[in-house]
C-alpha cells in the first residue's frame, strides 16, 4: 500500500512539474485565450522596427501557428484532466497513470517542436540586428517567467 501511495505521489509531483514548464500548455493556452497577438515569443514586435512586408509575413506566420497549435493545446489540456481524474481513483493501476503521462509527454514534445520551428521561422525573415533583438527579448521573457515561477536558481 505504501508503494502505491508513493507511486501516485511521485506521478503527481511529475505532473505538477510538467504543468509549470515555460512552454507548458497552461502558458500557451492562457496566452491564446487572453487575445495576445503572439504566443511564440514576444508579446510585442514593435521594438524590432519591422518593414511592412516583414510585419505582414509575421502576422501570417502567427495566424498559421495559432491555428496549428490550438488543437494540440486542447488535446493536452483534456488529457491532463483525464490524468488527474485517473489519479483520483484509489484503485488505479500505476502503470496506467505512467502510460497516460507518456502519452501526454509525446503530445507535449510535438508542441515544443512546433513552437521551436515557428520561432526559428520568424528568425528567417529578420535582419541580423532584428534577429539578435528578437532572441534577446525571448531570453529575457523566458528568464522572467522562470523567476516568476520560483525557479530563479536555474538562471545561475
Amino acid at each position: 500500500m505504501k508503494k502505491l501511495i508513493f507511486i501516485i505521489l511521485f506521478a503527481a509531483v511529475i505532473s505538477i512539474a510538467v504543468f509549470t514548464s515555460f512552454w507548458s500548455v497552461k502558458h500557451v493556452c492562457s496566452l491564446m485565450m487572453s487575445g495576445q497577438s503572439s504566443i511564440s515569443g514576444l508579446k510585442d514586435y514593435s521594438a524590432l522596427n519591422l518593414k511592412p512586408d516583414q510585419e505582414s509575413a509575421l502576422r501570417q506566420m502567427e495566424t498559421k501557428y495559432q491555428k496549428e497549435v490550438l488543437p494540440i493545446c486542447m488535446t493536452i489540456c483534456r488529457e491532463r484532466m483525464n490524468l488527474v481524474n485517473m489519479m483520483a481513483d484509489k484503485n488505479i493501476d500505476p502503470a496506467l497513470i505512467h502510460k497516460k503521462i507518456e502519452e501526454i509527454g509525446k503530445i507535449q514534445i510535438g508542441l515544443e517542436k512546433t513552437t521551436a520551428d515557428h520561432i526559428v521561422e520568424i528568425g528567417t525573415i529578420l535582419t541580423p540586428e532584428q534577429s539578435q533583438a528578437y532572441f534577446k527579448d525571448i531570453r529575457r521573457e523566458l528568464q522572467n517567467s522562470i523567476a516568476q515561477n520560483g525557479y530563479s536558481e536555474a538562471l545561475k
